[in-house]
């Protein structure tokens, strides 16, 4: 185990975080983001590692498997699971210019063989090749919201393939109830989640402004046009194609 330890008054909020446990990346073969809240099945890290293969077989060099999992209610588990995989769906852009998403039910997910294509990428549950973490690194300088839309346009820029898993692999709580969270005990938060807002605008052409991204902005392998005709969005306009 390699740990960062870390007061909560001392974090300068997730993206940060996710930042700082990737600089632990050591050459694995493969690398898994988390929230904490989760619930597995059995078996779970031995799919995932069979899904990247297979896919890698057929011609997906660099897949990344990632999703809003399924719900649960810690309450009563395992009774209230859902019962189906969740993908990932276009819900909005905020006045803000960061794309929000909302899950639903894979269609037919039972009749499917191997992981679906996915145009978004979520936080809490991405698992992937190791080098990830140095090709495609969370940027410090992010926040909170903004994360999930950038990753997922740099990530395919840099050649990564996304997809959401077609069986129930695992599942995230969705409410937490009754958790102190970064926000309540960082004073500068609203700042910091302002900033991110104004370099996720920059960072996507929404707003004037000159950032050296370096090694957080996009990949070389794909442009960030061939990311909007894959995923339905023109970010400058704040326009999106209708998909089923």
């Amino acid at each position: 185990f390699r740990i960062i330890d870390v007061l909560d008054v001392d974090s300068k909020g997730v993206c940060w975080a996710r930042n700082q446990v990737q600089s632990l990346y050591r050459d694995e073969k493969y690398t898994l983001q988390l929230d904490s809240h989760h619930r597995f099945e059995k078996g779970w890290d031995s799919m995932a590692v069979q899904w990247v293969k297979a896919l890698q077989r057929k011609g997906h060099k660099k897949p990344l498997i990632t999703a809003y999992l399924s719900s649960f209610n810690p309450d009563n588990d395992p009774e209230e699971r859902a019962e189906a995989p969740f993908r990932m769906y276009f819900d909005r852009f905020t006045p803000e210019g960061i794309v929000f998403f909302i899950p639903e039910n894979i269609p037919n997910w039972k009749e499917e063989k191997l992981p679906v294509p996915a145009r978004f990428y979520s936080a809490h549950f991405a698992f992937t090749l190791g080098k990830f973490c140095k090709e495609v690194p969370h940027d410090p300088n992010y926040y909170f919201h903004g994360e999930e839309i950038s990753i997922a346009a740099r990530a395919y820029t840099h050649g990564y393939d996304l997809f959401h898993p077609h069986r129930l692999i695992a599942y995230h709580e969705y409410t937490r109830r009754g958790r102190v969270k970064q926000w309540d005990v960082d004073k500068d938060w609203g700042i910091r989640n302002t900033n991110t807002h104004k370099r996720n605008r920059i960072l996507f052409g929404m707003e004037e402004g000159q950032i050296d991204f370096g090694i957080y902005g996009f990949g070389k392998e794909r442009s960030l046009k061939d990311y909007e005709e894959y995923a339905g969005i023109q970010f400058k306009t704040r326009g999106v194609q209708q998909y089923t």
